[in-house]
């Protein structure tokens, strides 16, 4: 049995809040910010303990667009093609993925 099967989308609702986005997109916004005075009051605890399904979702839907479920990559036009850029500019540079 897996120790993550509280993830597996079976036990979560069919759609998130409808004001989710709105306060995922508060916390993103002030904890990414390293001007904001309000990262000081920032319960991310609390954050995690309302949205930590919600934000599952998220993730648990997407994660096949990154290659993870797919062996071929799929093709995001001028995302892709920066991301070539990048590769075949700075492959030296930069360290391989983990």
């Amino acid at each position: 049995m897996s120790t993550y099967l509280e993830n597996h989308i079976s036990h979560y609702p069919d759609a998130a809040p409808i004001d989710f986005a709105k306060r995922f997109r508060a916390v993103r916004n002030t904890a990414s910010t390293h001007v904001k005075y309000e990262r000081a009051t920032l319960d991310l605890t609390a954050f995690y303990r309302e949205n930590h399904k919600f934000v599952w979702m998220l993730y648990s839907d997407v994660k096949g667009w990154w290659g993870r479920n797919k062996s071929e990559f799929p093709d995001l036009q001028q995302i892709t093609a920066f991301t070539v850029l990048l590769e075949d500019t700075l492959g030296d540079v930069l360290p391989p993925p983990p």
